[in-house]
């Protein structure tokens, strides 16, 4: 691993914290100037991620 992300694990209670966990969850908002330029409408729908 590079030293930035050793040093976010670290301040984040290091490797053995996030071992420990069995999944990740997120709300998310997807947009951007990319989407109108791509021709895509933007959804401003939140997303449930696990």
């Amino acid at each position: 691993m590079n030293q930035l992300l050793n040093r976010i694990l670290d301040a984040h209670g290091g490797m053995d914290r996030w071992r420990d966990n069995e999944k990740v969850e997120a709300t998310i908002v997807a947009g951007g100037a990319f989407f109108p330029l791509k021709g895509m409408i933007q959804d401003a729908t939140p997303r449930r991620l696990t």
